[in-house]
């Protein structure tokens, strides 16, 4: 009887670490990072466990580290994208809009959700509405870069049908191992309102000059 006792005893005091163990593989799967793991410096079946266990911790902790930083980082660039001055728009390989900004929006007249996973030639005018796709497939195809890598001015085609000029500036990345090109857009309408303006000045005063010279001739052939 009391060897029965014994080993019921010693078969309960057993299974208690056991027990522990699966209460904190719950608490671990809970996603309870926290949590102190015992019984490390055994080395029966139950310190494996916890050894075992302390590993799995460490690497979902590393990773949920790793996560934050992630989620962090695409705030902060979407913080800085958002607010940028010029608009940002990214294409895929199909011309495809993949990501349009508060300022591409205020310069083109359209919104996010209007753009997104439409082809990026609806913001512009003829020819280059038809053309682009085919520019877009020549250039993936090896054809010498037009407008890629480089930079210059162009028209773009607003939602209410408006034709404006615009400086454009396009470059190719790559993320995951997916081929993307980014541009940046300034609106130069107004610079082309400036230009012209200061155009029709420099007319009109080259216009008074030659009627002032005139009448200082004349009024000099008179007087002699």
């Amino acid at each position: 009887l009391i060897a029965a006792a014994s080993a019921m005893l010693i078969s309960r005091m057993a299974g208690l670490p056991l027990a522990s163990m699966t209460g904190l593989m719950r608490r671990l799967a809970d996603g309870d990072l926290e949590v102190a793991i015992p019984d490390l410096e055994r080395s029966d079946e139950v310190g494996q466990m916890a050894n075992a266990m302390l590993v799995f911790r460490d690497n979902a902790i590393e990773r949920d580290s790793a996560e934050r930083g992630r989620r962090d980082s695409e705030k902060y660039l979407g913080t800085v994208v958002n607010n940028m001055l010029d608009g940002l728009i990214v294409i895929d390989v199909k011309g495809l809009v993949q990501s349009f900004n508060p300022a591409a929006a205020n310069i083109f007249g359209y919104q996010e959700e209007e753009v997104i996973g439409k082809n990026v030639a609806i913001l512009m005018p003829e020819p280059d509405r038809s053309q682009h796709d085919d520019y877009l497939q020549n250039y993936l195809g090896g054809a010498d870069a037009k407008i890629i890598g480089l930079g210059r001015e162009v028209f773009g085609r607003r939602k209410d049908g408006a034709i404006f000029p615009l400086e454009l500036s396009v470059n190719e990345m790559e993320i995951d191992g997916r081929k993307l090109f980014i541009g940046s857009i300034q609106d130069n309408t107004h610079r082309h309102e400036m230009t012209e303006a200061l155009n029709e000045s420099n007319e009109r005063f080259r216009g008074f000059a030659e009627a002032a010279s005139d009448w200082f001739w004349e009024m000099d052939q008179d007087l002699k």
